[in-house]
């Protein structure tokens, strides 16, 4: 990649989060079954829950995907 080697960061420390560890990253799809079978299928990762009409969320779709301590979640609203 070219230009890369020539970046520099004008504060290095701007983008430093000062946390130990996040417990989940939830991502916004417009399909989130379809994103969380990709996830499992390309990572290895495990349906770890869900909530969605069959259990009587009307409002969005979420399913946690897990693989050790990773988990994402992936989020659709239905309207």
């Amino acid at each position: 990649m070219q230009g890369f080697d020539k970046f520099k960061r004008v504060n290095p420390m701007s983008d430093k989060i000062n946390a130990l560890s996040f417990h989940h990253l939830e991502f916004f799809a417009g399909d989130a079954l379809s994103v969380s079978k990709r996830f499992m299928g390309a990572m290895g990762m495990e349906l770890a829950a869900k909530s969605d009409l069959s259990t009587g969320n009307d409002l969005f779709a979420s399913y946690v995907m897990q693989t050790g301590t990773c988990r994402m979640v992936f989020t659709a609203p239905y309207h």
